[in-house]
């Protein structure tokens, strides 16, 4: 135990991850979100709304690891739209109640660049009910490119549940990541065909009746050529309406069996990018990232497009990143997109772990510091 130096805390609207700084995965995990029982929800898009179940939920955890409070350096991640009375709270519970001898605070969407080994990148959060697209240059977050809606991986999930009528049964997390699906192909309501024709120049005595039969011969092949793309469109057509028919079965930890076709699968997720089909009034993920880029400075966006983070567990989706690259070659077909980082899920927390293991001066605001100046030490 003595390896051990501190801890880390990631308090998210669906779950809790904590454990020991310098491990790539938290030790403990504690569920936030209760659909059956909103009333005992304490954070609701990014802000705590009942303290007093979130300071039972973060004991269970010192519980879970059998280790006191007051014996270890505390790392608390927090959502990045949390504002500062609801920090300062956090501060108080953590010396006051808990009695933590040192406590570090840190914003959630600066941590997985520490997770890839980046000082630049573009991170993109979808959270429980909200997604961010958080632009970070040199370790500085640039305001201008931040972009937040309020969408997330609650809604497909509430997608999910409209399809099979399910009502009191949460099929949450599980079900949304194992068979969710989104359509690689950006969808739009017609699809305009260019076809260019270039012709050669001709000799200037050629023959009226030549040149003739030489536009008859281009018109046949064009017609032909023609009708073979046509066959071909309406045979993939074809193909992915029976993909779509496709049945699929899955099993939930509970022995619950479905049977969905891929068109359900590839349906919910859909609102990421039209949410305007589900009476969304919000941008598309991939405007989001692309107004985020787009409103940083000229000499900074390529490295932003080439280093982008996906984090969240939504982001596990099948066909999610290929979904995206789609549509922004639709915005602008010369933008390289490249993605970076492993295991969606976990990068915030991970990243805090990492930082919480350097040596780095002041990181850590100790009790008595607290003691003298109060939680304002935290925002010099």
């Amino acid at each position: 135990m003595e390896s051990k130096t501190s801890l880390v805390l990631k308090s998210g609207g669906y779950t809790l991850q904590f454990g020991f700084s310098g491990e790539s995965q938290p030790d403990a995990t504690e569920f936030t979100y209760n659909k059956k029982d909103d009333s005992s929800i304490p954070i609701l898009k990014g802000v705590v709304q009942n303290w007093e179940i979130m300071e039972e939920k973060w004991k269970s955890l010192y519980e879970q690891l059998s280790i006191e409070s007051s014996d270890f350096p505390l790392l608390s991640i927090h959502p990045t739209q949390m504002g500062r009375k609801e920090i300062e709270k956090t501060i108080q519970i953590f010396f006051e109640s808990f009695s933590v001898p040192q406590l570090a605070i840190e914003d959630e969407n600066l941590l997985p660049l520490y997770s890839v080994g980046k000082h630049s990148a573009l991170v993109v959060n979808i959270g429980t009910e909200l997604t961010h697209c958080v632009p970070i240059v040199d370790g500085y977050v640039l305001d201008q490119g931040i972009i937040r809606q309020e969408i997330g991986g609650l809604h497909i999930t509430n997608n999910f549940q409209n399809i099979f009528s399910i009502e009191n049964f949460d099929i949450a997390e599980e079900l949304k990541i194992a068979t969710a699906e989104i359509n690689s192909q950006p969808q739009r309501s017609s699809t305009i065909k260019i076809k260019e024709n270039k012709n050669e120049n001709e000799n200037e005595n050629e023959n009226e009746n030549e040149k003739e039969k030489e536009k008859e011969e281009t018109k046949t092949e064009l017609e032909k050529r023609e009708k073979e793309e046509t066959k071909t469109e309406k045979r993939e057509e074809e193909e992915e309406e029976n993909e779509k028919e496709e049945k699929i079965n899955y099993q939930t930890s509970d022995k619950k069996d479905w049977e969905i076709t891929r068109k359900q699968q590839q349906y919910p997720s859909e609102i990421l990018f039209n949410p305007v089909l589900f009476q969304k009034q919000t941008m598309g993920l991939h405007e989001m990232i692309y107004q985020s880029i787009e409103n940083c400075p000229i000499s900074l966006r390529n490295s932003l497009y080439e280093n982008i983070i996906l984090v969240g567990s939504t982001m596990k989706i099948k066909g999610l990143k290929k979904r995206i690259r789609s549509e922004i070659a639709v915005l602008d077909p010369e933008i390289n997109l490249n993605f970076i980082g492993d295991n969606p899920s976990n990068l915030v927390w991970s990243g805090g772990s990492i930082l919480a293991s350097l040596n780095i001066p002041h990181f850590w605001v100790d009790k008595h510091e607290y003691n003298e100046q109060g939680p304002k030490v935290f925002f010099k």
